[in-house]
């Protein structure tokens, strides 16, 4: 039996960040990355069409994306890998690669404190999962309406807000369905009109094939990046407080203080507890 482990592929962040070169916005990087990262964890993944509407070219980097994710991790009750790929907006904006410390002690402490159970004298981590456990869904759902309201008040997290918009509905719309997956059955989202995204992922979105981990890790690469970059600047903006109620308000049995949120912000990797802190809402 192997303990869970972290590991960071330099070699890989390298090649993923080599498939943004032909993307025409930060939209289309953050769909071929989202998209990526879905079918790299998610085997039943490979055998969706895309939408005809979404670049043929992201289509093909999230491709390529994905069997990259998928030759770095591995998960089952024996052995656990989790691979700390970078946020692709980090590396499209030169701050990608480092190290992730404050973020891999997070992910290995959730594969045991989440699913981990004990079977006679060996502990055997189950698969690494959904972070925490929800609250009532009422509460849930409302946390996520102030948090998109908070995100509504400043135009440099409209994008957050409409992507928050589409994770508010998208969880209402599974909490409907019964045994709904994670992976690609919660579909048919409302998508923000006149907003902040690009066409092409809008019109993703609306074809219902967008699962709603895609929508979480889409918005949680947004929140990581709009975080860090008002750090840079000095400051705890908008984005910032959005992250410290996220994980304050989260339910789940271990709470995240601020200043490991703060930590989470500046580490390239920072963005895998936010997406799974959005997923176990």
């Amino acid at each position: 039996m192997h303990k869970p482990m972290t590991i960071i592929d330099d070699a890989a962040n390298r090649r993923i960040q080599s498939y943004f070169a032909n993307a025409r916005s930060k939209d289309e990087v953050v769909f071929a990355f989202s998209e990526g990262y879905c079918l790299g964890m998610h085997k039943s993944r490979w055998l969706q069409n895309m939408d005809g509407r979404v670049p043929p070219q992201q289509t093909k980097n999230a491709v390529n994306i994905g069997a990259l994710v998928a030759m770095n991790t591995c998960s089952d009750k024996w052995a656990i890998k989790i691979s700390l790929v970078d946020n692709p907006l980090f590396s499209l904006n030169g701050h990608g690669g480092g190290t992730s410390p404050a973020t891999s002690k997070h992910l290995i402490n959730q594969v045991y404190e989440t699913t981990a159970k004990n079977v006679g004298d060996l502990f055997v981590p189950a698969q690494l999962a959904i972070a925490g456990k929800a609250d009532a869904a009422g509460s849930a759902a409302a946390r996520l309406v102030a948090l998109r309201g908070l995100a509504s008040k400043n135009r440099s997290t409209g994008t957050i807000a409409d992507w928050l918009s589409v994770v508010v509905d998208m969880t209402k719309r599974k909490r409907n369905v019964r045994g709904a997956q994670l992976a690609g059955k919660v579909v048919g989202c409302i998508v923000p009109c006149g907003g902040f995204l690009a066409t092409p992922i809008v019109s993703y979105l609306k074809s219902g094939k967008a699962s709603l981990e895609f929508t979480c890790i889409a918005t949680a690469i947004e929140l990581h990046w709009r975080a860090s970059v008002e750090q840079r600047l000095g400051g705890q903006g908008p984005a910032t407080r959005i992250l410290t109620e996220l994980f304050r308000l989260r339910g789940a049995r271990r709470l995240v203080s601020e200043s490991e949120v703060n930590s989470f912000v500046k580490e390239p990797a920072g963005w895998l507890p936010i997406k799974d802190t959005l997923l176990s809402v």
